[in-house]
């Protein structure tokens, strides 16, 4: 958290995935989503089996008296931590990652259930690297492509990989070219 830099990206992804992906009515549908499918009849036989239901677990703080209670507890609690998160999380986003984009990079198809053409162009010769992230930032994937002369070109990626959101970025030297998200159906 001393890293400048660390401190902008922390920021811009926050704010990213807090416009998207946590926000409180995507988090709460999703609990919800699998309350009703969990409600069907999995929670009964697991609070047959285990008598936990009302009674003090080590370390669990909060006890409650059925399922329902449980759930929306842990929705509350949820709900107060990410406010926590957006009172303490670095909000400034600097210039010091002002990054451009050089180029235009599509992916097709998107989604997509097998292999996917990066298309992108060159105004200079030089070598274009590109990466697949997956949704956790490893790296699935990356090559390095060599061109001797500017101009459209595709690269093809033969995409052995499990259903998902995942991230590319294609560079040329310093210079980003593009990037965006891919989903595998």
């Amino acid at each position: 958290m001393q890293d400048p830099a660390f401190d902008t990206k922390l920021a811009a992804r926050w704010a990213e995935l807090r416009a998207t992906t946590l926000q409180k009515s995507e988090i709460n549908g999703y609990i919800d989503s699998v309350y009703t499918l969990l409600n069907a009849e999995a929670q009964q036989r697991n609070f047959k089996a285990w008598k936990v239901l009302g009674n003090y677990v080590w370390p669990n703080y909060y006890i409650g008296a059925s399922f329902t209670d449980e759930v929306n507890w842990m929705k509350q609690w949820i709900s107060q931590r990410i406010d926590w998160l957006d009172q303490y999380m670095p909000l400034q986003i600097t210039d010091v990652e002002t990054e451009s984009v050089s180029g235009h990079v599509t992916a097709s198809p998107n989604p997509f259930s097998s292999d996917v053409n990066f298309t992108y162009t060159l105004q200079r010769p030089g070598e274009v690297n590109l990466r697949i992230f997956d949704s956790m930032g490893r790296t699935v994937n990356s090559a390095s492509i060599e061109h001797a002369s500017p101009g459209e070109y595709t690269y093809t990626w033969n995409a052995h990989s499990q259903q998902g959101m995942y991230f590319y970025q294609v560079r040329q030297g310093v210079s980003k070219l593009g990037s965006g998200k891919l989903s595998k159906r």
